[in-house]
């Protein structure tokens, strides 16, 4: 299944797991599943620590890195008009 991670599930999957409900968390960690990461999820998230409003755990590119090293397979895809990263 292909599953479009959103800003919210994103912090949360690489900073706070526990916010996570079981569903979304074996739904993340199913290796069967290709989830994706919208550029304009990366932009929120950008935009907001850059204003102060979000804080990271780490700075905001080892912050992107860590996310990114949970099993890319492909870089980037420009299939739609906006790119999204797919991972496992």
């Amino acid at each position: 299944m292909k599953l479009l991670i959103d800003a919210h599930t994103l912090l949360w999957a690489v900073d706070d797991l526990g916010k996570l409900s079981n569903a979304a968390t074996t739904a993340l960690q199913d290796p069967a599943n290709i989830l994706m990461i919208g550029a304009g999820t990366i932009w929120e998230i950008g935009i907001k620590t850059g204003l102060g409003k979000l804080t990271l755990s780490i700075p905001f590119r080892q912050w992107m890195d860590r996310a990114m090293v949970s099993g890319c397979r492909r870089g980037m895809t420009t299939d739609t008009d906006f790119p999204i990263f797919l991972f496992r």
